[in-house]
């Protein structure tokens, strides 16, 4: 576990070094990019360049790179089983289809982390906090996702519990 850790460090380290210009756009590539190598082992960081990412896009004025920065913001909010937060961030955001169509299926991903953490809440409960079946939900986002896509796959089978063998 160190050593990956150290690893992911040094990684980071070198992208820091390679940070040589001011210009928006370039500083947001540059915490986005920290971003995603944070994403994986440690939120806490991740969550600080998220907020940089949507600080320097808001004063930019690059829509665009504001909503990935939302969508990026609302998952590790979800990821860490937020999900008062998170609902509030995946409010905010909007309906997906007034999204660029590029920055759907992350939403829809985000949407999909949401309804099965928030379905793990209530389990063994009598209360479906969520008020929408299982295949409901998949039918509402499935068309976000590549058809045939391991993406596709991985969230029917998770969402509706089908074996897709079948």
């Amino acid at each position: 576990k160190d050593s990956y850790i150290n690893k992911k460090q040094q990684e980071i380290d070198v992208i820091k070094k390679d940070f040589a210009t001011t210009a928006p756009y370039d500083k947001y590539v540059y915490f986005k990019r920290l971003f995603d190598k944070y994403m994986k082992f440690n939120p806490d960081s991740a969550e600080v360049y998220v907020q940089r990412c949507k600080a320097v896009a808001l004063t930019a004025g690059m829509n665009t790179e504001y909503l990935q920065s939302e969508i990026d913001e609302a998952m590790i909010t979800v990821l860490r089983s937020d999900c008062y937060r998170a609902k509030i961030l995946l409010d905010k955001i909007g309906a997906i289809d007034d999204l660029p169509p590029f920055l759907r299926v992350k939403l829809a991903i985000v949407y999909m982390e949401f309804y099965i953490r928030r379905v793990d809440l209530t389990l063994g409960s009598d209360v479906n906090i969520l008020k929408i079946k299982e295949e409901d939900f998949w039918n509402n986002f499935k068309h976000y996702f590549p058809e045939g896509s391991w993406t596709s796959d991985y969230y029917e089978t998770l969402i509706t519990h089908k074996d897709l063998k079948d």
